[in-house]
Formats: structure tokens, sequence, C-alpha cells
């Protein structure tokens, strides 16, 4: 069977496919690559596209494994709090 409709994801459906971090990792959502350059129609090599990924200092936490920045020696801590609180 071929699927030709794109397929819409509630929320909801769309956490329950996620991995749950456990230990010491962490879960980090990357943002999308555009496939062009800004405000041009050019498109971007698939070279250029990963490049771009996998350099990105950009990312949002969802989730962490429970011992995750645990460790108060090695990370210490910020004016008494945590600094990675999630």
């Amino acid at each position: 069977m071929i699927m030709t409709e794109a397929v819409k994801l509630t929320d909801q459906e769309l956490e329950v496919q996620l991995p749950k971090p456990v230990g010491y990792r962490v879960l980090v959502a990357m943002p999308e690559i555009e496939e062009t350059y800004t405000d041009t129609k050019v498109l971007k090599t698939t070279t250029a596209i990963h490049q771009e990924h996998i350099m990105s200092i950009i990312g949002l936490v969802l989730d962490m494994g429970s011992q995750a920045y645990t460790d108060e020696e090695r990370f210490g801590t910020l004016l008494g709090v945590k600094w990675a609180i999630m």
C-alpha cells in the first residue's frame, strides 16, 4: 500500500512516539533547516543542509533522564539554584 497523503498527528500522538531518556541522557529537539537560502528560491545542496543541521547551536530540551546534571560537584549551582532545571 502506497501512502499518498501526509498524516497529521496531534500533539499527544507525537509525544507518545518520543523516546524517554534514561540515566544521564537528554532529549533535544533541533530546529528545522530551510531547504532554500534566505529570501531566495536557490536550493541548498544536501551537504549544506546536513552541515547546518549538525552545526546548529540551538536546541530545545524536551526531557532529561533522572541522572542528567545531578552531580553538583561537576556542574555546580548558580546562586544556590541548579543551572539546568527541568
